[in-house]
């Protein structure tokens, strides 16, 4: 067993979705439905009795779908994570009228039609107070109560979708398991729960049961020390059944387990950073297992290394975390007696977060280093997966760097981050005979493999030269860089930048602000003597006259957050766009300049403030033609010469903003940047 303590940068973006208002108390996180996000809040609500709710992932949209009426067609107090299937929502409410041990229900995405499949009996045999998230098999449902039945430590129970066929299919004991309050997984033809009570110990156990109520046994014991001690719910992921303990484990912080996928192998795989005590369920996204405490999100490696912390919570969200296909992760904070509130949490880019894990500058500015003096950049270990790091992402002894090998054919295998996870590279293979003139070999035919789910391995062959000499080499490229700003940040944020609202929001229309945000993903390649960009400016929703502006810069972009004047570094180049005469310096006056190396090249008198509307924006480059720039429709820079600046390896792109004693929102939105 692992135990692995260690810190990341917050590189990720938090965003509070909703505040409610009302008294409502949510016990539940949210499910993605055709409808948005929905939840359920326990109590609150037109009648005190709960309900259902829908918001859209960027806060907008947010309605009480639904307020239960604690009448034979609700019940009331909904409580448990919902199941989403077939179109249709699945949960429990805790009250209902004449018996007070719960009830079924399922009910359409935008709250119509909610139908009682069934209610415990009164007198408790059936199983009292469901809870956790139901396991859908076929057209029967599946589940738990967390108390009654015989002994009083609940029952495992199915019922058809239709409300038909209800039967207990286990009544549990306190030996076996007890407490359960989370759901049920399916997997190689068996359900699988966790209890947070029960076994030789009373802490908790991994419980298996066939469909039709036979076979049950204990799989997972937990006994606290290494083990750990009070589980709660289970996932799936890579033929494993994973799930964490509360408590147990190094410094009693908790632990993370796993089972194979029929339910043996039962082991704990790591005990979990200091100050992390979970409380949810896991979800797994990139390769790395995520789960939550009351205060922070954690991750690891499948295998159980690499624990970490990634984020510290401003306040405890102790719900299950909702993970959305772009890797951002929804959040409440399930508590009784505060203000009820959704997050999401969006994540760094990949390279962000691979910077940051390998000790790097986060701006990029190392990206072009070569502090092993083998000749292969940070950016190329990034591209293969092979830096000097111990513990880097190298598996099953495939190398991370390429090899060519040549015959009648010429070879290449290499490593290469997928797709998903890095959109933004291309790698090409190219030939050549006389080491001037490079050929790119088509990866149409390659056939690939996948490693995990960030690497895959790429094999390509073509007919080697007729001449008696042939090169080969690998090409790694960045693709046209495009940012909407709607999912992911693709950017390393300074100062006061945010994403808010599907923008990059330099400063917020408050006084003495400064914020910056460096481009992820995109830099100046070998050789780039060019590039075309074009952004969405806005400015306004502040004090009259505003001030102080924004700017586009790329080259060395330092280390601190830049203003409207960009970061004045002896190697940049700058468009200023100022709409506050500061009287001095090279923002001395309202307009748009040029500022090349920190000196004033080239100003034009045209006002750039925008009133809060979005203006675009479109900038040509090369050392041959200068620099030309059209501002909303209009040409402010034709063809200027840039003297004293040539671009660089490695160079970046960024925005910066300011607000002074004065203010304006400086926003930026849509940007999209290739090489000439």
């Amino acid at each position: 067993m692992l135990g692995i303590t260690a810190l990341r940068a917050q590189a990720q973006v938090l965003s509070q979705l909703h505040e409610f208002t009302g008294g409502l108390a949510a016990m539940t996180g949210v499910v993605e439905t055709s409808n948005g996000l929905v939840g359920s809040f326990h109590a609150g609500g037109s009648l005190g009795y709960g309900g259902l709710y829908r918001i859209n992932a960027d806060g907008t949209g947010f309605t009480v779908t639904r307020h239960f009426t604690y009448t034979a067609a609700d019940g009331a107090s909904p409580i448990g994570d919902i199941l989403y299937a077939g179109g249709v929502l699945y949960g429990f409410v805790w009250n209902y009228p004449g018996t007070n041990y719960g009830a079924i229900y399922k009910v359409n995405p935008d709250g119509t039609g909610l139908t009682i499949l069934h209610a415990f009996a009164a007198s408790g045999a059936e199983g009292a107070n469901p809870m956790g998230r139901m396991a859908l098999v076929g057209s029967t449902l599946y589940g738990t109560t967390r108390d009654g039945g015989s002994s009083g430590s609940g029952t495992i129970f199915k019922v058809n979708t239709d409300g038909t066929g209800f039967a207990v299919l286990r009544q549990l004991s306190s030996l076996e398991c007890s407490a359960i309050s989370t759901g049920l997984v399916y997997s190689g033809g068996a359900l699988y729960g966790a209890a947070e009570l029960g076994g030789s110990r009373d802490m908790g156990t991994i419980f298996r049961i066939n469909p039709d109520g036979s076979g049950f046994s204990v799989v997972g014991d937990f006994t606290g020390n290494g083990v750990g001690s009070y589980p709660m719910g289970l996932m799936l992921s890579n033929g494993f059944i994973y799930g964490a303990t509360s408590s147990g484990g190094s410094g009693n912080r908790g632990t993370v387990f796993r089972l194979n996928a029929n339910g043996s192998g039962f082991t704990s795989l790591a005990t979990l950073p200091a100050g992390v005590f979970p409380s949810g369920e896991l979800v797994e996204f990139g390769g790395r297992l995520h789960g939550s405490d009351t205060v922070s999100i954690y991750s690891l490696n499948l295998d159980g290394s690499g624990a970490a912390v990634d984020y510290v919570l401003p306040e405890q969200c102790n719900s299950d975390l909702h993970l959305r296909a772009d890797g951002s992760l929804i959040m409440v904070n399930s508590r009784i007696n505060v203000p009820l509130r959704i997050f999401r949490l969006t994540p760094a880019s990949a390279l962000s977060s691979w910077r940051t894990v390998h000790g790097l500058a986060t701006d990029g500015s190392q990206d072009f280093a070569n502090p092993s003096g083998d000749g292969l950049a940070n950016l190329l270990r990034y591209a293969f997966g092979s830096a000097e790091n111990a513990g880097d992402l190298l598996v099953s002894n495939r190398s991370g760097q390429p090899v060519i090998t040549s015959g009648s054919t010429m070879t290449f295998n290499f490593n290469r981050r997928k797709s998903s996870t890095i959109p933004s590279i291309n790698y090409e293979p190219e030939v050549s005979t006389d080491l001037r003139t490079w050929t790119p070999v088509s990866l149409t035919s390659a056939s690939t493999s996948s490693i995990n789910a960030i690497w895959e391995q790429v094999n390509v062959s073509v007919p080697a030269p007729s001449t008696a000499r042939s090169f080969g080499r690998m090409g790694i490229y960045w693709k046209n860089y495009s940012n909407t700003f709607s999912t992911d940040a693709i950017a390393s944020l300074r100062g006061n930048a945010t994403l808010t609202g599907g923008v990059l929001q330099l400063t917020s229309a408050t006084g003495g602000q400064i914020g910056s945000a460096i481009l992820d993903s995109v830099s100046v390649g070998e050789g780039q003597t060019g590039f075309n960009a074009s952004f969405l400016f806005g400015m306004g929703s502040g004090s009259s006259p505003p001030a102080d502006g924004m700017s586009f810069s790329v080259g060395n972009l330092g280390t601190a957050a830049f203003g409207e004047n960009g970061p004045l570094t002896s190697h940049s180049l700058t468009l200023s766009f100022d709409t506050f005469d500061n009287g001095t310096g090279v923002g001395a006056a309202v307009g748009i300049r040029l500022v090349v190396n920190g000196v004033l090249v080239a100003s034009n008198t045209t006002n750039p403030y925008t009133n809060g509307a979005l203006f675009p924006a479109n900038v040509t480059y090369s050392a041959a033609e200068g620099l030309s720039l059209t501002w909303n429709g209009t040409p402010i820079f034709t063809g200027v010469a840039v003297p004293g600046f040539t671009l660089q390896n490695g160079d970046r792109f960024g925005f910066g903003g300011r607000t002074g004693g004065l203010w304006q929102r400086n926003v930026v939105d849509d940007v999209t940047i290739s090489p000439r």
